[in-house]
C-alpha cells in the first residue's frame, strides 16, 4: 500500500514537471481574456504544484497584485496576496481543459469600494457574453478558503464602512449551479462595521457556522449560529442578493445571554443613554429584522 501511494505521488509530480510550462501559459492566457483588471506578478512567482494540493493540481501565485476593475474611476490596489492558489483535477492535464474547483487566498489585503453611483471596483470578471475565451478554462467552484485576509469596504452609495481581519473563512457548495447548499464557517476580528454614522460593531471577535439553501438570488437559512464575543445568536429566515442586498426577512433568538456583555455590543449612541447604570444577570431575547 505504501509503495503504491509513493508511486502515485511520484508519477503525479513527474506529470506536473512535464506539463508545467504548457499549463501555466494556457491558464494565464485564458485568465487574461476574462479579467477586467490589471494583474501584476513576476513570472517566477507562478508555479504548478501538486505537493500542497494533492490529490489535485494547483496553479499557485505568490506576491500578486490586482488593480481596481478597469471600468472603475480609480486605479488603486484591489488585492495584494502573498499566495493565491487555483486547484483543478490532475486528469485535466491530459485533456487540456482545466476546471478550477478550489480557490485558496492566504495572507492578503483586499480593498473593496463602491462609488456614489453604485459602481464597484471588484467586478473584475467578464460575463460569458463579454468574453471570447475558449473552453480550455472553466470555473466550477466547490470550495473557497481565506486565511489571514484583511478586508476593507467603503460603500459610498449605501454609506457603509467595514474593516475586518479574517482569521479563517471557508465556503463550500456547487457555486456554478442555480440551486445548491452553501456551507460556511470561520472567524474574524471586526475593527469597524458602520452604516451611516452609526458604528454597529467595533473591535469584536465574530465566529459563525451557517448553511444556506440557495435558489437563484434567494438565500434561505438552514442553520445559523453566530457569536460576537460571548454573545451567541441563532437565526432563521431568508434574504435576496443580486448586485446588492434586495430584501431581508430574518428572525433571531438568543438564550442565556449575559446582560453586561450584550449591552457592550450596542452602538455608541445607545450606550451613552445607559452609561449611568450597571447591570448583571442573564436574559433571553428574540427579534426580527426586515
Amino acid at each position: 500500500m505504501v509503495v503504491s501511494i509513493v508511486a502515485i505521488i511520484g508519477i503525479s509530480v513527474s506529470l506536473v514537471f512535464i506539463y508545467e510550462e504548457e499549463v501555466v501559459n494556457l491558464i494565464i492566457k485564458e485568465l487574461n481574456k476574462h479579467l477586467k483588471t490589471e494583474v501584476r506578478i513576476d513570472p517566477k512567482n507562478i508555479d504548478l504544484t501538486i505537493i500542497k494540493s494533492f490529490p489535485d493540481c494547483a496553479l499557485e501565485f505568490k506576491e500578486l497584485t490586482a488593480m481596481d476593475a478597469k471600468e472603475f474611476k480609480s486605479e488603486d490596489t484591489l488585492l495584494y496576496a502573498k499566495r493565491l492558489s487555483l486547484a483543478f483535477n490532475i486528469k485535466d492535464l491530459f485533456n487540456k481543459n482545466y476546471t478550477i474547483k478550489k480557490i485558496e487566498l492566504e495572507n492578503a489585503d483586499c480593498h473593496l469600494k463602491v462609488d456614489k453611483k453604485g459602481n464597484a471596483n471588484y467586478f473584475v470578471w467578464k460575463s460569458d457574453s463579454a468574453s471570447s475565451g475558449s473552453d480550455s478554462l472553466k470555473f466550477a467552484l466547490e470550495k473557497i478558503s481565506l486565511k489571514n485576509v484583511d478586508v476593507s469596504l467603503k460603500d459610498s452609495k449605501h454609506k457603509i464602512k467595514l474593516n475586518t481581519s479574517v482569521k479563517e473563512l471557508n465556503f463550500k457548495g456547487k457555486f456554478n449551479e442555480d440551486n445548491y447548499t452553501l456551507i460556511s464557517d470561520g472567524g474574524a476580528y471586526v475593527n469597524l462595521f458602520q452604516v451611516e454614522k452609526i458604528k454597529y460593531v467595533q473591535n469584536r471577535n465574530v465566529k459563525f457556522d451557517i448553511e444556506f439553501d440557495v435558489t437563484g438570488s434567494t438565500y434561505t437559512i438552514r442553520k445559523s449560529e453566530t457569536s460576537i464575543n460571548y454573545t451567541q445568536l441563532v437565526s432563521n429566515g431568508s434574504f435576496v442578493i443580486k448586485d446588492s442586498l434586495q430584501s431581508l426577512d430574518i428572525n433571531f433568538n438568543g438564550k442565556n445571554l449575559d446582560i453586561a456583555s450584550t449591552l457592550s455590543l450596542l452602538p455608541e449612541k445607545f450606550q451613552n443613554q445607559i452609561h449611568d447604570y450597571e447591570s448583571d444577570g442573564e436574559f433571553y431575547a428574540s427579534g426580527e429584522c426586515h
